[in-house]
């Protein structure tokens, strides 16, 4: 998980001198939805062995994205999914996941139709299962392409997500994974 995050970052680096600036300055809602997968689905909370589904279902993502000069953004969001319980859980079936995030990009200015981008964010992540916890600090990396249709854009997305939420009898529930999501940007 975190060697995926250290390569998103590296790229990060390499793409971010001067490129063509085809990003203009504007504001832009965007809803995503997709795929998200857990990377650890057994894992022992509370003197239990929990036991999660893989694959998360009510995946969904919202973002405010304001373009910045020479093709940069910051975007504050959010990310939510929840994975099953299969086993170790006697009050609740699945488990929440909630994170928070500021986020920023740069776009790789290479056509003004197709502006692929990568990312890196940190923010808040908040679980409950049996109980709730938080983490103060999870990462984010992305990397996607956002098709721009004047008003609305068109976006795919790649997240990776690497965090672990601690609760109030202070133990750790690993919520990192990654995923695909596909999305409609407003712009304005």
């Amino acid at each position: 998980m975190k060697n995926k995050l250290v390569k998103t970052i590296l790229l990060i680096v390499m793409f971010s001198g001067n490129s063509f600036a085809y990003a203009e300055k504007k504001n832009s809602f965007s809803f995503k939805s997709g795929s998200f997968a857990l990377n650890k689905t057994s894992q022992t909370i509370d003197f239990s062995t929990y036991i999660f589904e893989e694959e998360s279902t009510d995946v969904f993502s919202f973002e405010y994205e304001r373009q910045l000069p020479n093709n940069y953004s910051i975007a504050v969001g959010m990310t939510r999914y929840s994975n099953e319980i299969l086993s170790g859980s006697a009050i609740n079936t699945s488990a929440e996941v909630t994170h928070v995030m500021i986020l920023g990009r740069k776009y790789l200015g290479f056509s003004k139709y197709f502006l692929p981008y990568l990312g890196v964010g940190i923010g808040p992540s908040i679980a409950t299962i049996d109980g709730s916890g938080i983490s103060i600090a999870s990462l984010h990396g992305v990397a996607g392409l956002k098709i721009p249709l004047d008003r609305i854009s068109l976006l795919l997305e790649y997240k990776v997500i690497s965090s672990t939420v601690k609760d109030i009898n202070s133990d750790n529930f690993e919520v990192s994974g990654d995923g695909v999501f596909a999305g409609i940007s407003f712009n304005f």
